[in-house]
């Protein structure tokens, strides 16, 4: 299990002016890391990485988060003050 908290800013276009801005990230992310094929029945929702060579690539995997959250609907602070 990999517990991790992403916290910084990261550049975003706003979805409303298309102008960039500083977008304030604090996320606390958690990913179940199985080297080899996973296969579990039960309910509970895990973010599986499988591994199949034994080697996680973390760079990837915070990569990927920052990009989920850009992908988002999110707008700058002129734009929200304007709504």
């Amino acid at each position: 299990m990999l517990k991790a908290n992403l916290n910084g800013l990261v550049e975003k276009s706003c979805d409303i002016c298309a102008e960039e801005f500083k977008l304030p990230v604090n996320e606390d992310i958690e990913f179940f890391i199985s080297d080899g094929i996973y296969e579990d029945a039960s309910e509970i929702e895990l973010d599986v990485v499988e591994s199949l060579d034994g080697i996680a690539d973390i760079e990837e995997l915070l990569n990927s988060e920052i990009e989920l959250i850009r992908s988002d609907y999110h707008s700058c602070d002129e734009c929200k003050h304007s709504n």
